[in-house]
């Protein structure tokens, strides 16, 4: 992820939205929150690895910006900004990858009023307890 873009940037980031979002520009460019400081708000999401849940309110309300992510990822405009910023040959900070789900497990009690039935394809074995 890059950093936070410079002002020069940020016109390019806002000149490359404005073409390629045409159709929705006027209503997409007009907001009660700051456009700006929601990408900050997203870089740093994507630099750090929170979720939308652990975002501070630093950056204004959670929903908003997440709204507006989503929607520059739906119209493919998520790795035009980054072109434009040169995120691939910049110092910036890597996006934090991690699994977004944490892993299942799940705990049965035989016998407490649920019926069970154990399968295993490695093994081929069905066992109903």
């Amino acid at each position: 992820m890059p950093p936070d873009p410079t002002d020069e940037e940020w016109e390019a980031v806002l000149a490359m939205l404005r073409g390629f979002l045409s159709g929705n520009s006027k209503k997409h460019f007009i907001s009660k929150y700051d456009i700006r400081l929601q990408f900050s708000g997203m870089l740093h999401r994507l630099r750090n690895g929170l979720s939308w849940a652990e975002m501070p309110l630093t950056w204004g309300p959670i929903n908003p910006m997440r709204e507006r992510q989503l929607f520059w990822w739906k119209r493919g405009a998520w790795p035009e900004i980054m072109a434009v910023l040169a995120a691939d040959r910049r110092g910036g900070v890597a996006a934090c990858r991690h699994a977004m789900l944490p892993q299942l497990a799940v705990t049965i009690q035989p016998g407490a009023g649920l019926p069970v039935q154990m399968h295993s394809e490695a093994f081929g074995v069905t066992k109903t307890p």
